[in-house]
């Protein structure tokens, strides 16, 4: 009996030590909204569809919570589940890290836009927007590249919205 009490106990650790969504969120308390702000298709000569969402962290919390984001690539912070849309970089001049402090019940909120090489009509088409979010107390010799992009490859420390559905119910807008 000692010995399941004590397996019991140690499964417990190890699921909270692992990183998984809910433990990180739990201690973290960030919640990841996402909003659809409209859809665009460019001009006759680009194939793709482009659908523009606002993402939000939000400090659930009554203390700062810190996160790293880069100056002007921080969409890398984000994932997406889907193998139909992607998320489309932005070109900057000079990126860099920067810890923000996200005070008690704070929102920080970015646009991403994403593309597809077809329309998406249907109105059931789902999707999950992830955020990694990376300790800022990790000292380490990885980039905060490496620390995203293994934290993407192995599914931890992401954030997850709600599911949500980007299609806005009318035609797109068209840029010529």
């Amino acid at each position: 009996m000692k010995w399941l009490s004590y397996l019991l106990f140690l499964s417990f650790i190890a699921s909270c030590t692992s990183k998984t969504k809910e433990c990180y969120e739990n201690q973290t308390s960030l919640k990841l909204e996402v909003f659809s702000r409209g859809s665009y298709k460019m001009s006759l000569y680009d194939t793709n569809y482009y659908y523009l969402i606002e993402a939000r962290l939000v400090n659930k919390t009554d203390s700062i919570v810190e996160l790293y984001i880069m100056s002007c690539t921080n969409y890398f912070n984000f994932i997406i589940d889907s193998n139909v849309l992607t998320i489309k970089p932005n070109d900057c001049f000079k990126n860099s890290a920067y810890l923000i402090p996200l005070k008690p019940k704070q929102i920080f909120s970015v646009l991403l836009l994403l593309y597809s090489n077809r329309e998406l009509q249907d109105q059931n088409f789902m999707i999950k927007l992830g955020f990694v979010l990376i300790n800022p107390t990790i000292n380490s010799n990885k980039s905060l590249y490496e620390f995203i992009n293994e934290n993407k490859f192995h599914n931890e420390n992401i954030i997850w919205s709600q599911p949500f559905n980007i299609y806005s119910g009318a035609a797109p807008f068209r840029i010529d």
